[in-house]
């Protein structure tokens, strides 16, 4: 609870352009101050106050600093806290922040180191300045953090250590997340602090089946299936949507894990509109062939008569019988081009029907519930989600042709 107060202000205020260490270093001091190591946090505002001069870091210094005094009593963390505070009454903003440090002042002074009289044979003399610490601190906020510095020293989350100038090697894992490895330079008496978040490792995805149909992850395309390798997906909840023309689409919520490797078989069962649509065009394809049937049989008939009342256009003459036949072949004729017009009539319509169910047969997406939704009143599902089904027909009776329509909605 105390953490948002003592780093606020500082957090609203970052270090000036150009002292990018001071900033990292105070990341390490927030990320150490949470996990309760008062005194590494301390080290690295100190550091902070060090490299920049602003009084900004003086009021988190001191705060983490008497935390480590009252934690272990410790003088250094106590001379350092009053320091602190008393850099910060004199340098420090006007305001609430002066005030409590005055307060703490006035607990933490009583408690400081008496130094000894100065007698006339040893005059007081001014504190040597504590030697300069040369060190490194590395933080990374990614749960389960494992951190290791030059392949010896390891810890969980936060590693400090005083260590010679120079490079050294820094490698921050954690289970599920993809490894870090750098090569830190420290210089003589400098403290370097690192902050190290891990990016997720990626699940994948592998897609069976469907061939020819489009995914969709989140309601981003992704491309058509067969799909050349594994997809990376984010660790999560993600909808996965597979579609294709003529097809119920696959629609499912798939939880997946950083770092884990999934399958899915993609099923898309035939739409009752396409089933629709084949037969209307095998309908169709019976009338044209009946149509082609009863153009012909039409023709004979015409040729028929034609034969017979050959010797009349010559300029000669039939017999009363033949005339008969002739009359009856041209009525048969009419029949048979009637029939056809009736069938390729029935053809067109159709191929006409049979072309709208496949070309609009795309059946709506219906998202089931997410897992965090559901109970909340779960939404329909895929299933019960029909789409528009359309069967055509020819009818065909006396005295009447064409075709029926029926819709199921």
């Amino acid at each position: 609870m105390l953490a948002p107060l003592v780093f606020s202000s500082v957090a609203r205020a970052q270090p000036r352009p150009g002292d990018e260490e001071a900033a990292r270093l105070f990341t390490v001091a927030k990320n150490a101050f949470d996990a309760a190591k008062y005194g590494d946090a301390a080290r690295a505002l100190d550091e902070c106050y060090r490299l920049t001069k602003d009084p900004k870091y003086l009021w988190s210094l001191g705060v983490a600093a008497e935390k480590a005094y009252w934690a272990k009593r410790n003088e250094a963390e106590l001379v350092m806290a009053v320091g602190a505070y008393r850099a910060y009454v004199k340098e420090g903003p006007e305001g609430n922040k002066r005030a409590t440090a005055s307060q703490a002042l006035q607990t933490l002074e009583p408690l400081m180191p008496k130094a000894p009289a100065p007698t006339p044979d040893k005059p007081e003399a001014p504190a040597p300045p504590p030697a300069a610490r040369t060190g490194i601190m590395v933080s990374s906020p990614t749960p389960g953090a494992r951190i290791e510095l030059d392949h010896k020293l390891r810890a969980n989350a936060f590693l400090v250590s005083d260590v010679e100038a120079g490079p050294h090697h820094v490698i921050v894992a954690a289970d599920g997340f993809i490894a870090v490895e750098r090569d830190v330079p420290v210089q003589p008496g400098a403290l370097v602090g690192i902050d190290v978040p891990l990016s997720p490792k990626p699940a994948l995805l592998e897609i069976r089946g469907g061939r020819g149909a489009d995914l969709f992850i989140d309601g981003e395309p992704k491309g058509e299936l067969p799909l050349s390798h594994p997809l990376s997906l984010q660790p999560g909840d993600r909808l996965i949507t597979i579609q294709r023309s003529g097809a119920h689409p696959m629609v499912a919520w798939k939880s997946v894990e950083r770092g884990t490797s999934y399958s899915m078989e993609a099923d898309l069962p035939t739409t009752g509109q396409r089933y629709a649509a084949y037969g209307t065009f095998a309908a169709a394809g019976v009338s044209a062939i009946v149509g082609g049937a009863l153009t012909g049989m039409a023709l004979h008939q015409q040729s028929v008569a034609s034969d017979i009342r050959a010797p009349i256009g010559n300029g000669g003459s039939i017999q009363a019988a033949d005339l008969v036949r002739a009359d009856d072949a041209l009525r048969t004729r009419d029949r048979y081009a009637a029939g056809a017009g009736v069938a390729w009539g029935v053809a067109g319509a159709g191929l006409t029907a049979g072309l709208f169910l496949f070309v609009f047969d795309k059946p709506a997406v219906q998202a089931p519930p997410a897992p965090s939704e559901k109970g909340k009143g779960a939404a329909p599902s895929q299933k019960d989600d029909k789409g528009v089904d359309l069967s055509v027909l020819p009818s065909l009776g006396p005295g009447l042709s064409g075709v029926s329509v029926v819709g199921r909605f």
